[in-house]
């Protein structure tokens, strides 16, 4: 069995903290006009995504990839989880239905009710 009685750490000499630059930090989405971000993507999108996953079970998550060059959405559900890179409206619109489709089962008729019908603007 492992023991727990260490010796607490105790510095040696003491090292300033180094002193982060002054002003915001950019990242590549701020200096990018082009670079896709969730506020482009309509609400009612993102409202319908996040009413058709939870509604099943299943847990969305939003963010961005590293570099900030594509939209990241991770979904788990029942122990599973995928992730997708995407680029444009019209992929979430696309995936989002893949997966009501998918595994949920609903029908493609029944889309609209999420806001994931066609790939027409909203």
């Amino acid at each position: 069995m492992p023991s727990n009685n260490r010796k607490p750490y105790t510095p040696s000499e003491t090292v300033p903290v180094p002193i982060r630059k002054e002003g915001k930090r950019k990242a590549w989405r701020a200096m990018d006009d082009t670079a896709p971000t969730w506020d482009r993507i309509p609400e009612k999108l993102i409202a319908g995504i996040v009413r058709c996953l939870t509604t099943h079970g299943a847990s969305p998550t939003f963010g961005y990839t590293r570099n900030g060059r594509a939209l990241m959405l991770r979904v788990w559900y029942k122990g599973d989880g995928d992730v997708q890179y995407l680029t444009t409206e019209e992929e979430v619109r696309d995936y989002v239905a893949f997966l009501a489709s998918e595994w949920f089962d609903i029908e493609e008729t029944d889309l609209d009710y999420y806001a994931l019908g066609g790939s027409e603007p909203l």
